[in-house]
């Protein structure tokens, strides 16, 4: 197993996450507001400010493709014993759109967004080493938006 090959499997999952995976979840994120979110890929839950919640549909994504990559790198899921992600989400409401990378069409007289600053935080052990790897963006989407 290379170091580096997982260290790059766990950036790309926080990358994903934090890119357009968020985006299937946005109504949700939007009722659950700002906080602190782990995902437990080895198990497959979500909580949100030490509350258990039903899985994101990013958080099942996330784990489909951990659970994919992991014979590629030659890496048995028994052998994984930690998999999670920390996320803190800072998640508000906006007058229009900030971001320039997507062209929402506009919905609305209101024209409201909500703006969600993102940092992640991976981690996994396998046979007793740890990698890392971690992540800082913005997303936004229309307040009606539910992904």
């Amino acid at each position: 197993m290379s170091d580096e090959r997982l260290g790059g499997l766990l950036a790309e999952l926080c990358q994903s996450f934090g890119g357009w995976d968020l985006l299937l979840d946005a109504g949700r994120l939007t009722t659950l507001g700002s906080g602190d979110m782990t995902l437990d890929l080895r198990r497959g839950s979500c909580r949100h400010n030490l509350r258990w919640h039903p899985p994101l549909v990013a958080g099942r994504r996330l784990r489909a493709r951990l659970l994919d990559a992991l014979p590629g790198l030659a890496i048995d899921w028994d052998s994984v014993t930690f998999a999670e992600l920390s996320v803190r989400l800072r998640i508000a409401e906006q007058k229009g759109q900030r971001l320039s990378k997507v062209v929402w069409a506009r919905r609305g007289p209101d024209d409201i967004f909500v703006g969600c600053d993102i940092e992640i935080a991976a981690r996994m052990v396998v046979q007793d080493q740890s990698y890392t790897a971690s992540w800082r963006g913005r997303q936004e989407w229309p307040k009606e938006w539910r992904g």
